[in-house]
């Protein structure tokens, strides 16, 4: 399946992608061809995808694809038209948020935790708060385990009765990003992954290292991801039938290492396909 994780992610044909025959999808894939060839222009055309009602194939792509191509600042505008058409759609806001957090920027950081505080769900049960732990915390640390639960108002019967302290979280959260901010002054351009600039040659070494171990595969996921989609280099080969396949994981980043100078890649500074995006 196109623009997956667990799967084909950039390189596919049009064939893989199941919404490609529909509006939003051949919305989708433009905006995929031109990113592809340095437009990011393009990704102010996001917003249109999600006023056309998709399938939710077609918007978890396009939640996919929208952090790797999106300039900071568009970031900012699009998210608020993207929200109304959303509505008070729970999962849809997560994803959104999410999207916004793997961009690695601080200021589309920010707006998704506002956005996932004033939903009509909170943090619990969210992948939000891992996402947020990778793009700010060195290690796992107390973003990563989200907001305490109220004494009180646990109920094994009505598991959403449930009540979380979301202000004391939202507060933890913002307080990593000013020290975020202290410590590079730089800040506003730079992508930042577990508290500092994203480093494509460190992260391509960890992950090839992490090979050999029992690794997360969440993290897996994550760094091949942000390979795949700076370099531009095939890394589908990492997964056979949605399951990680270590070895031929290996051997495809031994392969980008003889073919791909990723030390060419500034550290913080985004690109995709090799070409870098304005922030």
């Amino acid at each position: 399946m196109a623009f997956s994780s667990l799967g084909k992610l950039f390189h596919f044909k049009t064939s893989d992608f199941r919404g490609a025959r529909t509006e939003s999808g051949g919305l989708l894939l433009d905006i995929f061809e031109r990113s592809r060839a340095g437009n990011f222009s393009s990704s102010s055309m996001f917003p249109s995808i999600f006023e056309l009602s998709p399938s939710i194939d077609t918007a978890i792509s396009a939640f996919t694809l929208m952090p790797y191509v999106t300039p900071g600042s568009t970031l900012l505008e699009i998210a608020s038209p993207i929200r109304l058409s959303l509505r008070d759609d729970g999962q849809m806001l997560e994803w959104l948020c999410i999207a916004l957090t793997k961009s690695g920027l601080l200021r589309p950081i920010e707006l998704a935790v506002a956005i996932y505080q004033q939903g009509p769900s909170n943090f619990a049960d969210s992948d939000l708060p891992y996402q947020l732990s990778i793009a700010l915390e060195s290690s796992v640390s107390d973003i990563f385990y989200g907001p305490r639960m109220v004494p009180g108002t646990i109920d094994e019967f009505d598991p959403d009765r449930a009540q979380y302290e979301v202000a004391e979280y939202t507060q933890l959260v913002m307080s990593r990003i000013d020290e975020i901010r202290k410590r590079y002054p730089s800040h506003a351009s730079v992508s930042f992954l577990h508290g500092q600039p994203i480093n494509l040659a460190e992260t391509a070494l960890n992950l090839l290292n992490s090979m050999a171990k029992a690794h997360d595969n969440e993290d897996v996921v994550v760094a091949r991801d942000a390979i795949e989609a700076f370099t531009g280099f095939d890394l589908s080969d990492f997964y056979r039938k949605s399951q990680l396949d270590r070895i031929a994981a290996a051997a495809a980043l031994e392969r980008l290492f003889d073919e791909v100078d990723l030390y060419q890649f500034k550290p913080g500074v985004r690109h995709f396909f090799g070409k870098p995006i304005p922030d």
